[in-house]
């Protein structure tokens, strides 16, 4: 479990031109990560192309980005799945 969730400048421009039914998939998806951040129904992986950035999942075409550090999670980004090569 994080201490604090810290929202990027990036993340936060990506998520308010999401349409409204994917905030609100990425609200739920976001409370399960609070809950539990390895719940499989997340599926958390870690991104090859850039080093300590993992991906939980939305939906079956959505994504967040984010990496960790100290007890903090810090959310890189959220989109379309493409995004993961956009993370860095």
């Amino acid at each position: 479990m994080y201490t604090e969730y810290v929202r990027s400048s990036r993340f936060r421009r990506a998520y308010k031109k999401l349409p409204n039914n994917i905030q609100n998939k990425v609200g739920d998806a976001l409370l399960k990560f609070e809950e539990n951040p390895k719940s499989p129904g997340l599926n958390r992986e870690k991104i090859r192309s850039v080093a300590g950035v993992f991906a939980i999942r939305v939906d079956k075409n959505y994504r967040i980005t984010f990496h960790e550090k100290d007890d903090k999670c810090y959310l890189r980004n959220v989109g379309q799945h493409n995004i993961i090569d956009k993370s860095a």
